[in-house]
């Protein structure tokens, strides 16, 4: 297997950034980030609803809050904001309550099976109903994600009050368990949320192991660019002197793109590994 010519790691990683960053990949982006931002809120709905089982409501939020300020650099609080306000004035969702906000989000799934197989080269389509019975699927499953979160950051939260003796005798932090099982909670997350979209959207066969790349390509992106997007907003950005209390959402919606096109490179990554290594 040649891995330094055309099939090289990074000659294929760079590849598949050149790809998403041309016009389709840019516009298939902001498609993306549409659809996301009318799904977001749904979504979160639907988990902290799921979460009333596990929790309740104000222990539900506040787990929320935690994982939202740690993937939603600069809007996080809008979000929770608005989630604990819509929460507090409907309280518990009913089962046609959380169909209907599946169903109003899965159009982001749509949308995300779009670019994978754009990215796959895919021309044939398929029904309408087998396509929107996959979204919908695919929507709940994140949803269900989303609650299993905030069961592991309750756990981690556990974790950084805890008093471990062992980390003290080499000279580290008590919280530091805590804070890096928070990481890897949201870590944990991305790349399986990833993982099983690059999986089960595309409609042609494709193995765990041709969409596992792209996933951790996107999810190491996905850490960087949101370490890079909190930097941003704090040293060069001022959105607030330039659109007032609209700066929140500006933010939430330029900080979706970035995350769309995030997705995006990790379905070109995985599209140029898939052709470099089959041709002959």
């Amino acid at each position: 297997m040649d891995i330094i010519g055309n099939r090289g790691e990074p000659r294929l990683l760079y590849r598949a950034i050149r790809r998403a960053l041309e016009g389709d990949g840019r516009d298939t982006a902001a498609a993306i980030a549409f659809y996301a931002f009318f799904a977001l809120f749904p979504l979160l709905l639907v988990a902290m609803s799921t979460a009333g089982f596990m929790f309740d409501s104000m222990t539900a939020q506040a787990r929320l809050s935690e994982i939202l300020d740690r993937s939603l650099p600069g809007s996080a609080e809008l979000v929770t904001r608005h989630v604990e306000a819509v929460v507090d004035a409907r309280g518990a969702l009913g089962v046609i309550g959380v169909i209907g906000l599946i169903w109003s989000a899965s159009a982001a799934m749509g949308a995300a099976g779009r670019a994978v197989n754009r990215s796959l080269g895919v021309q044939h389509g398929t029904s309408a109903f087998k396509a929107k019975l996959q979204h919908l699927s695919l929507t709940a499953l994140v949803s269900l994600g989303l609650s299993a979160s905030l069961l592991l950051s309750s756990i981690s939260e556990v974790l950084a009050a805890g008093d471990f003796p062992m980390l003290r005798r080499i000279g580290l932090e008590t919280g530091l368990v805590g804070r890096f099982a928070g990481f890897l909670t949201a870590a944990f997350l991305a790349f399986g949320t990833f993982a099983v979209l690059y999986r089960t959207l595309p409609r042609l066969p494709v193995k765990w192991h041709e969409v596992l790349p792209g996933a951790i390509v996107a999810t190491i992106l996905f850490e960087v660019s949101k370490a890079g997007f909190l930097l941003y907003l704090t040293v060069a950005a001022d959105y607030e002197a330039v659109y007032g209390s609209l700066s929140a959402i500006i933010v939430l919606m330029i900080w979706l793109v970035v995350c769309a096109w995030v997705f995006v490179v990790g379905a070109e990554y995985n599209s140029v590994r898939r052709s470099a290594f089959t041709e002959p």
